[in-house]
């Protein structure tokens, strides 16, 4: 009677394992370093101990938690490259898109290179910078320049367009100034 059985285990160890992925993607994502995360992964630990099931769960979990934050940690978490807005920087950086062409430019860029750390181009952060110089720039241009950067934060209005998202889903962290 296994035997016959035995082809439905695999299904549900499946099953069990993307559960326990999909609950770890959302808690990772909207609760990482709050009690609740906490109490949520002791919660599954102890019952895990005492329910086979739950033990693919916790791999899920587990496995969910490791991709969040490897994803995290090398797409999304630039806080190193400027530990302190008050300084400028040397940078190399590629125009992507020329937002505003009237004086001083407004420009869009990927930093491929800030002070002695280089990015990929996939990886390299963007930025949204104001440049006052006498030659335009134009799409696809590369350039050095000593650039002040900031994290880019905006006035939250609920009625209106919203900066600080689109900032976001465009990969857009910092807005600066060039200096030369």
């Amino acid at each position: 009677m296994d035997r016959f059985f035995s082809h439905l285990k695999q299904p549900f160890t499946s099953v069990w394992i993307s559960l326990g992925f999909i609950i770890g993607c959302i808690a990772t994502v909207f609760y990482y370093q709050t009690l609740e995360f906490t109490v949520f992964t002791i919660s599954i630990l102890i019952v895990s101990a005492y329910f086979k099931p739950f033990l693919n769960v916790l791999l899920g979990f587990i496995c969910a938690i490791c991709c969040i934050g490897l994803h995290f940690h090398f797409f999304i978490d630039f806080d190193a490259v400027i530990s302190n807005e008050k300084y400028t920087y040397v940078t190399k950086l590629v125009v992507e898109d020329v937002v505003s062409d009237k004086r001083p430019q407004y420009i869009k860029v990927k930093i491929i290179k800030i002070d002695n750390e280089s990015y990929s181009y996939f990886r390299s952060p963007s930025a949204m910078l104001s440049v006052n110089s006498e030659q335009r720039l134009l799409v696809g241009d590369t350039f050095n320049a000593v650039i002040h950067l900031k994290h880019f934060r905006s006035n939250k209005n609920f009625d209106v367009f919203d900066n600080a998202r689109y900032a976001f889903t465009q990969k857009i962290f910092f807005k600066g100034k060039v200096f030369k």
